[in-house]
């Protein structure tokens, strides 16, 4: 079973028009050429260039946070099956939209929101679509420290971070307490291809952005709930297949601090007319999971991340591309 983090690799594309390119295919095991590439489209925080600000705000926004995402499968048994192989797959990336707004966690300061889409083709004369990968990254103003914003409002930094009450009273599954450490946020940025440093550099992360300490990747963390989610429902559910994933990182989750996920059936385990339903081919029944997970230590409680999975099973219709 594959899960985002088989997903995550941001690959290269010829820009057009500053942010937006439709035509850029890339075999996905071609990691060399990625690597090579990639490499000289850096801004200072380590991060890809060619799906952040278009240049006119290039200068002024260029400290990104990955806030949120969803992943589609069109064909979820045909996806496992291409995934699981040695064939050929492409991509198409690009740039949806771009947007201003304040963020009051920010101190209400204006921050770029970036939308970017990525679908996974098999690359054969059928050239059927796999899935979608779409992804929100926040770019922060580039002079914007969060340290500094606790001393300004003279709080502690513990209480600047968001914190964000859990959604539910109840829930159906907890699973059991994940670590992290600066390690394994090494390992997962290179197997991704995410050279952001605020996952790597203490010092950076410290002094320029303003934390105490490298965060955890918010794909690291959807990972995570999404494997969780997969065997709690597998459990439930006869031949369950996932059809949509879609999470939201509410507040940073600094290495070192543990949390665990929780979630809860939505509607008895159906899903008729419900705000998700417009994501679907069809209101028929499926069975949706809410999930959240929860950080303790230091940093107080409150959650990090929330999500969405949609299951499915081999006889369900497939998820809309929207």
């Amino acid at each position: 079973m594959f899960t985002p983090g088989d997903l995550i690799n941001t690959l290269s594309n010829e820009e057009e028009n500053g942010i937006t390119n439709t035509n850029a295919y890339e075999n996905r095991t071609n990691t060399k050429e990625n690597a090579s590439k990639n490499s000289t489209n850096m801004a200072m925080d380590g991060t890809d260039t060619r799906f952040g600000p278009p240049p006119i705000l290039a200068s002024k926004f260029s400290r990104r946070m990955w806030v949120g995402g969803s992943i589609s499968f069109c064909n979820t048994s045909q996806t496992l099956a291409a995934f699981s192989t040695t064939e050929s797959l492409q991509q198409v990336a690009s740039v949806a939209h771009a947007k201003l707004r304040p963020v009051a966690s920010l101190g209400g300061c204006d921050a770029l929101f970036v939308w970017s889409n990525r679908s996974i083709f098999h690359d054969n004369d059928s050239g059927d679509l796999l899935l979608t990968d779409s992804r929100c990254h926040c770019y922060k103003p580039i002079n914007f420290s969060l340290k500094n914003l606790a001393d300004q409002s003279s709080l502690p930094l513990s209480n600047i971070l968001k914190q964000v009450g859990e959604p539910f009273g109840q829930y159906d599954f907890e699973s059991s307490f994940f670590s992290t450490d600066a390690i394994k946020l090494f390992q997962y940025s290179s197997l991704t291809f995410n050279s952001h440093r605020i996952h790597y550099d203490s010092e950076y992360a410290r002094s320029v952005e303003g934390y105490p300490d490298i965060l955890v990747h918010a794909p690291y963390t959807a990972t995570l709930i999404l494997e969780e989610a997969r065997e709690f429902a597998e459990s439930q559910i006869e031949d369950s297949l996932v059809e949509f994933f879609e999470y939201r990182a509410e507040s940073p989750l600094v290495v070192g601090v543990e949390f665990r996920v929780r979630g809860k059936w939505r509607l008895d385990h159906v899903l008729v007319g419900d705000s998700v339903s417009h994501k679907l081919n069809a209101p028929r029944k499926r069975s949706v999971l809410d999930l959240w997970a929860v950080r303790e230590g230091s940093f107080g409680g409150g959650i990090v991340m929330s999500a969405t999975v949609v299951f499915g099973n081999n006889e369900s219709e497939s998820v809309e591309n929207y």
